[in-house]
């Protein structure tokens, strides 16, 4: 199971194509797999024009004969996600669980052996869940608690003291002291 089960109908050659990446619908080539979007208001002068050897669109849309002897078409109720469910199954550069040796790990961290922890990253004495990722570079204070499968992009940092301040009877900022989860 690539896809969970959705209202689909395969038309035109899909199984006479060979698809090796996934691009924008102006960009496409004959072996891409594109999308385009519903609200799209030439749909077919839009597929007529692109090279795409697949392309995923809306279910309802009658695609005319001679289109369907050159491309193939997987037509679903919401083409952007079913698009996003294929690219992110066959072709994202998902990196192989490990944490790089450059990081900083707190020795009390709990971090699933399913995780990627990426360069120069520091984690404190934090949990991290199965199938993250946290790219280079970020910064994971104590006591953060990140689910499964989530990615944290390069450069983040989460868990760090808000800035948050409430004024005193004198008019002063007083720091907000920011406790507890959300």
């Amino acid at each position: 199971g690539v896809l969970p089960p959705y209202k689909c109908k395969l038309t035109g050659i899909y199984d006479r194509i060979s698809i090796s990446h996934a691009s924008a619908i102006a960009d496409a080539a004959p072996d891409s797999v594109t999308w385009i979007a519903p609200k799209v208001a030439d749909k077919i002068t839009a597929i007529s024009q692109s090279k795409a050897g697949l392309i995923i669109c809306d279910y309802d849309l009658q695609i005319p004969d001679e289109l369907c002897k050159e491309k193939g078409f997987i037509q679903v109720e919401n083409p952007k996600l079913v698009f996003s469910l294929l690219v992110n199954r066959f072709f994202s550069d998902t990196p192989s669980p490990q944490i790089h040796p450059s990081a900083n790990i707190h020795p009390e961290a709990k971090i699933d052996p399913d995780v990627y922890i990426g360069p120069f990253s520091h984690i404190g004495k934090s949990v991290i869940g199965s199938g993250t990722i946290i790219w280079g570079q970020c910064f994971i204070y104590d006591n953060v608690e990140i689910g499964k499968n989530c990615e944290v992009h390069a450069g983040c940092i989460i868990g760090a003291p808000g800035s948050g301040y409430a004024k005193n009877e004198k008019g002063e900022w007083i720091k907000f002291p920011h406790i507890g989860k959300t």
